[in-house]
């Protein structure tokens, strides 16, 4: 499978939050990944498989200010997952994004997202009680480009 990593845009929408509703815990609304994908800060990237007529696979959403990413939202389709495009996804979006640091929430339950930041070096920080649906924990997780 060729894939290729670029920018999202509005029009890719549709594609994001069907993404979003099969694989993530419920936290954003389709109007909030919209509001995400047009902040004047973000800085959102889609992986597309190109040998099938460019359909989304993956996808992750930050917001940039002052060196530093909030990452909001990191999904890949589920046919997709186990594959190391969350890995892709995550690289392409560090180096590009030309920051120094990053910080996200992850669900404490959601262990292989864990174990993918903790291999990109990212740390935990903290914990969000009842960041998830108000009943499950999340990690708070950072990472530095500075060692």
């Amino acid at each position: 499978m060729k894939v290729e990593c670029h920018p999202l845009k509005t029009d890719h929408l549709g594609a994001l939050c069907e993404i979003a509703e099969t694989t993530l815990v419920p936290v954003w609304s389709d109007t909030e990944y919209g509001y995400f994908l047009n902040h004047p800060s973000s800085f959102n990237l889609g992986l597309f498989e190109t040998d099938s007529g460019r359909s989304l696979l993956g996808f992750v959403l930050a917001l940039r200010t002052e060196g530093e990413l909030d990452i909001v939202s990191l999904a890949c389709h589920r046919k997709s997952q186990r594959q190391g495009l969350g890995s892709l996804l995550l690289d392409e979006l560090l180096s590009r994004a030309q920051c120094t640091r990053a910080v996200l929430e992850v669900d404490m339950t959601n262990e292989a997202a864990v174990k993918l930041y903790l291999k990109k070096n990212f740390k935990v920080v903290g914990k969000r009680k009842k960041y998830y649906q108000q009943s499950r924990d999340a990690w708070v997780m950072a990472w530095s480009a500075v060692t």
